[in-house]
């Protein structure tokens, strides 16, 4: 910094106070106050008899317009086009980016009262504060720029601070290839790949580009097409005429929920989008987003932060995992699930199922399906029952839940099945003769620490096995054109999954005895069996929409029950499917009386015995004040007094307008085929009260 800049800064400490004192006295409007400092500062400079010439006062005077209307001594670096992002570190120099390199400049802040009150300029226009007890902080500035605030206690050396600049010119696809960014055949593939609505992701480090080859490639969109942007700082300049802009919004003063990524998405959905093109998804928004490009809303993009395009793969399956059901549901734990708790000293709570069976275990209003799953892979959970008055308005969750619980299953008798096949084979037949003191088997126990310190040292070698295994089998997808694109992705993502779900001890077993004889052998087996289960995942799906079919079939007969007993035929029965103001008004009616939709699902414990470990048994009923009398009818032996069927005479016997009974068919059909196919034993079973709408329907499936 020159002597001459160094002395206005001084200045500008001297005269800042007096300034903001004169102000707040003199009351002087927003609007006033740029004339204001232009009169205010002359008479400052005369009155301390400080020698400025003409032009320092000049100077001076856009420093404290600067300081009281825009951001102090960082306005020329905002101001600057050269620079793309400014980092202030306290009372330290500030750093600059410029050209993808950092360099010091000579401005520096004298004190953090000045680091903080910008900050508060920034923050407080938009509802938000930053203190010690809510020491960080995201904004932006009016032109899009991102900012990110961090002040003490966390900031140990003083408040920091992060500008991102907002880019106003953004580079036509024409430009990167003058840069030399991409080729001409790039961009002609890429063109065909936006034209033919292919799903997009663009994968890169921070600052390698992203979102400018985003705003690039969007440019390929045709004309016409409803295009709807959501994002956390508006940063997309799309060309087309009918674009919906979205922002995020965080948590404020006034608004403490905010509108985050996820809520954005699952709206822009009712918006009737023919693409939908998010900024960068980050957590639990990418599950919607997968779901929405899976559903009609091909040719949307997005961006994502990772290294290599597997490991996008990965970040995109750990962000699934990340979202929350929120489903409130009454998880009843095994007995290992139960002593693992009460050892970490986790209360559990006491509850009555809908059979009043009294349980411990865990209530939840929401939950992380990747934790839920962990606990089912360990054997930590027997039962998941959830009871609510409408499933309408959670399809899409309850049916994620049916198909988490499904596949939770099948990775655990896969498992199972393995561990079996690794022990009985020759590799582990031959070490066990000649190693008689130590033998491995169901009972060999290893130290964890141990294990974990083997396997992460053996982790290439591990992933190189992994793709031995999956290798034909990717081969095999990619090639069948039977499948659509989405498709064959999904079934190289499970296959991977099937192999990462299988414990530790079986990797460390075969990472071992690479290469022993009888090594390629056991590869085989678990490819082979690989497919077996790839096969029978697909029931997954059909067993989801049979619930969820199911579960409508029984809500609706309780809305038109209440509804006739509560407007005594006044209006017309099928008008409370459909009248939101009725619907609601009958379904406060049915969860005041406790009359609700419940289901669950008990899975088979690994300990349990031979055949069925993995059996899955799924009860759905629809009146739970009666279903103590047909438990009872059960518990007397008083099966004459009860109505039992299976699910298809069912439905083949509900009267005419009563439910979508073809529907119900369609979807029975397909299971029963699906589990036939793969060798699944499949049971259906309604019983009926004579006499009362109580309908308990059971699933049976041995997995």
């Amino acid at each position: 910094m020159s002597d001459q800049n160094s002395k206005l800064m001084d200045v500008r400490a001297t005269i800042l106070p007096l300034l903001l004192r004169d102000l707040e006295n003199y009351k002087v409007p927003v609007k006033d106050r740029q004339m204001a400092i232009e009169q205010f500062t002359p008479k400052y400079v005369k009155q301390l008899s400080l020698q400025l010439t003409e032009s320092d006062i000049k100077t001076l005077t856009q420093i404290m317009v600067d300081e009281v209307l825009g951001f102090g001594i960082l306005q020329p670096l905002l101001e600057d086009p050269q620079v793309t992002e400014i980092m202030v570190n306290g009372t330290q120099p500030v750093y600059v980016e410029k050209a993808g390199l950092l360099s010091e400049t000579d401005i520096r802040f004298n004190n953090d009262d000045e680091i903080l009150r910008i900050i508060d300029r920034i923050v407080l226009p938009l509802g938000r504060r930053v203190d010690a007890e809510n020491p960080t902080v995201d904004a932006r500035l009016p032109d899009g720029s991102r900012v990110n605030a961090v002040v003490p206690p966390v900031a140990i050396d003083g408040p920091l601070l992060t500008i991102r600049k907002f880019a106003q010119d953004k580079y036509s696809i024409e430009q990167l290839i003058d840069m030399g960014t991409m080729t001409d055949h790039m961009a002609t593939f890429i063109q065909a790949c936006v034209v033919s609505r292919l799903n997009i992701l663009i994968t890169g480090g921070t600052g390698s580009g992203k979102t400018t080859m985003l705003n690039a490639i969007s440019g390929f969109i045709p004309e016409g097409e409803r295009i709807i942007t959501i994002e956390d700082a508006a940063e997309l300049k799309l060309q087309q005429k009918h674009v919906v802009r979205m922002e995020s919004k965080m948590p404020s003063l006034v608004d403490r929920k905010g509108v985050n990524m996820r809520d954005l998405v699952r709206n822009a959905l009712r918006m009737r989008p023919d693409r939908i093109v998010i900024g960068e998804v980050r957590g639990a928004e990418c599950l919607d987003m997968l779901q929405a490009m899976n559903t009609g809303h091909d040719g949307s993009m997005t961006t994502l932060h990772s290294n290599s395009p597997r490991d996008a793969i990965y970040r995109m399956e750990t962000m699934t995992l990340m979202s929350e059901l929120d489903l409130p549901i009454k998880v009843v734990l095994t007995e290992e699930g139960t002593s693992f708790f009460i050892r970490k000293g986790k209360s559990l709570k006491k509850f009555k199922l809908a059979d009043k069976v009294e349980e411990y275990g865990i209530v939840l209003d929401s939950f992380s399906p990747a934790s839920l799953q962990r606990m089912m892979l360990v054997d930590y959970i027997s039962k998941v029952e959830i009871s609510k008055g409408e499933f309408m308005s959670s399809r899409q969750e309850i049916m994620d839940l049916s198909k988490l619980v499904v596949f939770s299953v099948l990775y655990r008798q896969y498992d199972s099945y393995i561990f079996a096949r690794v022990l009985a084979s020759d590799v582990i037949k031959k070490w066990n003769r000649l190693n008689p003191a130590n033998i491995i088997d169901e009972k060999t126990r290893i130290n964890d620490g141990f294990l974990q310190t083997v396997l992460k040292e053996k982790d290439k070698e591990i992933r190189e096995i992994k793709e031995q295994i999956l290798a034909p089998m990717c081969a095999y997808i990619s090639k069948n054109s039977s499948l659509l694109p989405e498709e064959k992705n999904v079934q190289l993502l499970l296959s991977e999954k099937f192999l990462n779900n299988l414990r530790p001890f079986t990797w460390f077993i075969i990472a071992k005895f690479k290469g022993a004889d009888g090594y390629d052998q056991l590869l085989k087996d678990i490819r082979t069996s690989l497919a077996e289960y790839m096969e029978k995942s697909k029931i997954a799906e059909y067993v989801s929409l049979m619930i969820m079919e199911l579960a409508m079939n029984a809500e609706n007969s309780n809305l038109k029950r209440e509804a006739k007993a509560i407007f005594k035929g006044a209006v017309d029965m099928n008008a409370v499917l459909f009248d939101p103001n009725i619907r609601r008004q009958v379904i406060d009616s049915l969860e005041r009386r406790g009359e609700l939709v419940y289901l669950a699902w008990k899975i088979g414990s690994r300990n349990a015995s031979i055949g069925t470990q993995g059996r899955l048994q799924i009860t759905l009923f629809n009146k739970e004040s009666e279903y103590q009398n047909m438990k009872e009818a059960f518990d007397e032996k008083k099966n004459a007094d009860l109505k039992k069927k299976s699910l298809q005479d069912f439905y083949k016997q509900l009267p005419g307008g009563e439910a979508n009974a073809e529907l119900g068919l369609y979807y029975l059909s397909y299971l029963s085929e699906a589990c036939e196919k793969v060798n699944v034993k499949f049971e259906s079973l309604v019983n009926q009260l004579p006499g009362s709408d109580l309908t308990v329907m059971t699933l049976v499936l041995n997995l």
